[in-house]
């Protein structure tokens, strides 16, 4: 990671990660579990072992990118009846984009799925499986606040038109969300909640099987986004603005963590002078506060 951080010249797949002649797993931790142990979950893990690789780097002086949200899986089954009338059964399996941590020389990757990039079109889903798609966008404010900003997360709202059908989701990093550095702060933690806004709205447990939906039932799955990169106010005030424009970032975002103030589709600049003269201060890393070491 150190070697692949460090020079951005290096591809990954050049053969440089064969220059390690060993690794060192300590038996019996969750990277080396002693049997019986069950074993699931090999995406989360490793998604938080790279955000705990780069905060090792970072506190070891280096530049490595802010904390990452792990992709979100969610796995629905169920049954519909076909246009004969006879009833069917399905299995969709849709992998989420997150946002990735912001970098020492740029944003973080917004709404990716690691390594498979994959990103299924609405229309994709809606003649293969039986939902409607409500929604598709980012999930303004997920981004940490930053110099750099962390990506975003998305929203992606399901009708579901299926009679009956069960839902397994996998969310990671809702209650400890990716820590922001070197002044960053924070992503945005994701969730998902079944009718939102109505008297039989219901939230789920990120970490769940079993959840009942039935036809009608409106799913809204939003995941998180990254942690920023450096201090919130040291970003460009027109950089700003152009997030609270594209929809990634809130205008009471921008005022409150990145000090710009924004009126009428432009940046105040006398306002934003004012409040950036105030500027909070930083430690190393930021989750809901900042702190020297995350543990």
């Amino acid at each position: 990671m150190y070697f692949l951080g460090g020079d951005r010249g290096q591809v990954i797949n050049a053969g440089g990660p064969q220059s390690l002649d060993e690794v060192l797993l300590r038996e019996g931790s969750i990277l080396q579990p002693r049997s019986p142990a069950p074993l699931g979950m090999r995406g989360l893990t490793m998604m938080r072992l790279l955000a705990a690789i780069n905060g090792l780097l970072n506190v070891g002086g280096g530049k490595a990118p802010a904390a990452h949200s792990a992709y979100v899986v969610a796995m629905l089954r169920g049954s519909y009846t076909d246009d004969t009338g006879e009833s069917q059964r399905f299995l969709l399996v849709d992998g989420l984009g997150v946002g990735y941590g912001g970098r020492d020389h740029a944003d973080g990757i917004d709404a990716v799925y690691f390594v498979a990039q994959e990103n299924y079109p609405v229309e994709f889903l809606e003649t293969s499986y039986p939902v409607r798609l409500k929604s598709y966008g980012i999930a303004e404010d997920s981004g940490g606040p930053g110099r750099h900003r962390g990506g975003t997360g998305i929203v992606r709202e399901y009708e579901i038109l299926a009679d009956d059908a069960n839902l397994s989701i996998r969310i990671d990093s809702v209650r400890n969300p990716p820590w922001g550095v070197h002044g960053g702060m924070n992503g945005g933690s994701g969730y998902a909640v079944v009718n939102p806004g109505t008297p039989q709205e219901r939230k789920l447990v990120p970490l769940s099987d079993g959840n009942r939906l039935l036809k009608g039932d409106i799913l809204r799955i939003v995941t998180g986004g990254g942690g920023g990169f450096g201090h919130p106010y040291d970003r460009a005030a027109e950089d700003v603005l152009e997030d609270v424009l594209g929809g990634f970032v809130s205008r009471e975002s921008a005022e409150r963590d990145y000090g710009v103030v924004i009126a009428h589709g432009k940046v105040d600049a006398e306002a934003t002078q004012r409040r950036r003269a105030n500027r909070p201060a930083a430690k190393t890393f930021h989750r809901m506060e900042y702190v020297d070491v995350v543990s």
